[in-house]
């Protein structure tokens, strides 16, 4: 048995799912009943619910003088094969719905009227402003008080004369020939009286599940029956007269394909939807997901299936490749992926707000696959942070980072934060954990574009990231070519895209990128300076001898706890961190070696300061990127691009172009990638020692923001040699030096040269210019920058002299004046 107060909420539940909203249930006469009353009303004994038969003006219909009730027994109650799922009054005949929501004067002359089959049914068209009158069933307009296929009274009481009138009979009307009879019947009690009858064709669903108009209104909407009658037909032609005259019947077949698509339109729209030059997409419940191959040819499919349904059978070529045409034109929807909307396997979060459930017209094409659980933890990945990263700002400033890869963004605008993430290492020190991570609180191939160095110049590999959240490298190597739809993409801008079998188009993709990669992806070309600008590089550090194989389950199965964990951060914080990477100490000296490594110029700027000619310059640069295994670029692309260089002076007279290359500082590394930083005596580049859980061991922290001549030119050597270490890990070598870590100063190369007369000097290049610094490495290793007036190739003519071994510190740096040394 069930309580009353579960059988109130069983009607109400039913009356939505009818279309008719909360907020008019108080205005219709729908009670529940126990079995007593139902007895006494309707003579069953059985509990559910019932409503009056009332007139036009309110008064309830009778029967042996008591009041005319519908019963509707809840479900199991009555015995039998087919038991009937609505009961009146035994004996009582029919009597027709007036439902209380029919709007005012309906009934006067001349005013079109819809004819369909029970009360809710009734309810949810009089409550979308479309006049309707209910009978109990199709053939409940007549009854044994009149004349056969005569009306019963209370419908004789209505003018038919001069109306239109619409049946809206079930959807299985199309294959049950006993309903098409009962129609063609009421059709021609209304033709007698006057009136001008119309079919409604309702369609079934795409599984061929049957609708009343009340069904299709509540999956379809009012607007899409309204689309319907628009096109209905009449329910009886007569062609002729007198003798030769002859009628044709209404089939349930339109004869017009214009008809045919609109109605399978008014089904299909809500599963498909159409993306101008980008797809068809296809409803699965909780997102719309793009559907691969051709549209035309994934539309047909489903379209032949639910042709099927119908029972119609007129589907050649030309009827098909017209209604597909139609459709997919009816289909098109402009608004994508709302801003502030996130869908969740357990339901959306709309502006803040989590509702369960999802809604096709949210537009949203990702879903996250876990549950929206603020309540989640993540220990594991915690644990891991601390033995990869360890520093606090380290992690504060990742967590920002996924986090802004997650918020929704407003798709159709530039991004706020323009920014890149790179993220390298070697190998097993956690680079291919966190790329897994980051693909499973994305949602996997749903959420996850792969992009590849070569895809910048794709415009059909740029189309798949559309509706991703993140364009993910894991193995990022190769060379961006082209800089411009790097920096395009990370800026928001709109880039050239283009599907199969559809027009190129242009497009934002809204997605973040990230890089994994041992060996940095190399770049050249117009924007490369700005990618540096862009581009935020983690540095994982160590290699781990044992590590964890289960280690990436453990963390999946965390993902939402590590989605919360990243959520959870405000967005005052993320935008703080973001803004303010400059001042972690790890992110710049990473971003300074990853600038290095990709910039070929900038390379050769930091290693080769001094006074030129330009001719002479670019012979230099030439032998040096050859030793360096690639090929120099033009001498007029390589001028234009070293005149960038803010450390760079370049001037000519009428003999020549000279340039002057100075050995820039870190600062002015930092600032021309796009890394703002301040003095340290702020206090906020790093924790204290004791705030930093770092379980390797840690980088020696310059007490000066200046970066020291010996410093920088490591820099430049790191990202030099590091093909050759990455080259020796895949030989098997199982211990790093520790050089490899930390920025310690290495030969660039081996020229031998001579300071003064002394020798034990090797230079990074064997052309020496005529004045300025050169940078040099005594034999005890240490770096120095040196006038190149006191160097020479060759030894002098006097006997030499070996230099003593505190000669290094006699021979101090000549620094730039933003450069202090104790």
């Amino acid at each position: 048995m069930h309580s009353s107060e579960d059988q109130a909420n069983g009607l109400t539940e039913e009356l939505l799912a009818s279309g008719l909203p909360l907020e008019v249930h108080q205005r219709l006469r729908y009670r529940e009943v126990s079995t007593k009353t139902a007895l006494d009303l309707v003579g069953i004994n059985a509990t559910g619910w019932v409503v009056p038969m009332c007139s036009p003006g309110g008064e309830q219909y009778l029967h042996e003088g008591k009041p005319f009730f519908r019963f509707k027994p809840h479900q199991g109650q009555l015995k039998g094969e087919n038991p009937p799922k609505y009961v009146s009054p035994k004996g009582g005949g029919c009597r027709p719905y007036f439902s209380t929501l029919m709007p005012a004067n309906s009934l006067a002359d001349g005013k079109p009227l819809r004819i369909t089959e029970g009360e809710k049914k009734t309810d949810c068209l009089n409550h979308y402003g479309l006049p309707t009158i209910g009978i109990s069933g199709v053939d409940a307009w007549t009854d044994k008080r009149v004349e056969p296929r005569q009306f019963i009274p209370e419908l004789e009481t209505i003018n038919w004369s001069g109306r239109d009138v619409f049946l809206v009979f079930d959807s299985d009307v199309t294959i049950k020939d006993s309903v098409r009879a009962s129609l063609y019947r009421l059709t021609d009690a209304l033709s007698e009286r006057g009136a001008q009858v119309f079919v409604v064709l309702l369609p079934c669903e795409l599984n061929g599940d049957k609708n009343g108009v009340d069904d299709f209104i509540y999956r379809h909407g009012a607007d899409a029956y309204r689309a319907l009658e628009r096109i209905s037909r009449p329910a009886c032609k007569s062609r002729g007269k007198g003798k030769n005259c002859s009628r044709k019947w209404w089939e349930p077949e339109p004869p017009q394909i214009h008809h045919k698509a609109l109605t399978a339109c008014t089904v299909l729209d809500g599963i498909y939807a159409n993306r101008l030059n980008h797809g068809l997409y296809q409803w699965n419940n909780s997102h719309w997901e793009l559907i691969k191959g051709k549209d035309r040819e994934a539309l047909k499919r489903p379209l032949h299936q639910w042709m099927d349904e119908m029972g119609w059978h007129k589907r050649g070529d030309s009827v098909i490749g017209s209604m597909v045409s139609e459709i997919l034109a009816r289909l098109e929807k402009t608004k994508w992926d709302c801003d502030g909307f996130m869908a969740f396997a357990n339901g959306t979060l709309r502006q803040d707000i989590f509702t369960p459930g999802h809604k096709p017209n949210d537009s949203q094409t990702f879903c996250f696959p876990f549950n929206y659980d603020p309540e989640s933890t993540c220990p594991r990945w915690h644990q891991f942070l601390k033995e990869t990263l360890g520093a606090d700002d380290l992690i504060r400033l990742l967590r920002a980072a996924i986090r802004w890869t997650l918020i929704p963004k407003q798709i159709d605008a530039p991004f706020t934060h323009e920014l890149v993430f790179d993220v390298h290492g070697p190998r097993r020190a956690g680079k291919g954990t966190l790329s897994e991570v980051l693909q499973a609180i994305c949602g996997g191939s749903a959420g996850v574009g792969l992009i590849r160095s070569q895809s910048f110049c794709n415009p059909n590999a740029l189309h798949s990231l559309i509706g991703k959240r993140i364009a993910l490298d894991p193995d990022a190597s190769g060379h961006v070519s082209d800089p411009g739809v790097f920096n395009s993409i990370s800026s928001n801008e709109k880039v050239e895209v283009k599907k199969l079998y559809k027009d190129a188009d242009s497009a934002r993709l809204g997605v973040v990128i990230w890089r994994f990669f041992n060996d940095s992806p190399t770049a050249s070309g117009g924007g490369i300076e700005g990618m540096g600008r862009r581009i935020v590089t983690f540095r994982f550090e160590k290699s781990v001898t044992n590590p964890d194989e289960e280690l990436k389950l453990k963390l999946i199965n965390e993902a939402a706890g590590i989605f919360w964990w990243a959520w959870s951060m405000s967005d005052s914080e993320m935008n703080d961190a973001l803004r303010n990477r400059g001042k972690v100490l790890a992110i710049r000296e990473a971003s300074i070696e990853a600038a290095l490594e990709r910039d070929h110029i900038l390379r050769f700027s930091v290693s080769n300061p001094g006074e030129y000619k330009a001719a002479e310059l670019y012979r230099l640069y030439s032998r040096w990127i050859t030793e360096e295994g690639q090929h120099p670029i033009s001498a007029t692309k390589f001028g234009r691009e070293i005149k960038k260089l803010p450390w760079v002076e370049h001037t000519k007279d009428w003999k020549a172009s000279y340039y002057k290359t100075h050995q820039p500082t870190q600062q002015d590394l930092a600032l021309h990638i796009g890394i703002t930083i301040e003095s340290s005596r702020s206090g906020d580049f790093n924790p204290p020692a004791e705030q930093t859980h770092q379980p390797n061991t840690p980088e020696p922290q310059s007490s000066t923001e200046a970066m020291s001549q010996a410093s920088l030119v490591s820099l430049v050597s790191s990202s030099s040699e590091k093909k050759g270490r990455e080259e020796e890990l895949e030989k098997g070598e199982e211990q790093q030096r520790e050089s490899e870590v930390q920025f310690r100063p290495t030969r660039p190369t081996s020229v031998p040269v001579y300071v003064d007369g002394h020798n034990g000097w090797t230079s990074p290049t064997s052309l020496i210019p005529k004045a300025g610094l050169i940078v040099l490495i005594d034999e005890l290793g240490i770096t120095h920058s040196v006038n190149a007036k006191q160097v020479s190739l060759y030894p002098p003519k006097t006997k030499q002299i070996h230099r003593p071994s505190n000669y290094s510190t006699q021979l101090l740096v000549q620094s730039l004046p933003e450069l202090s040394h104790e």
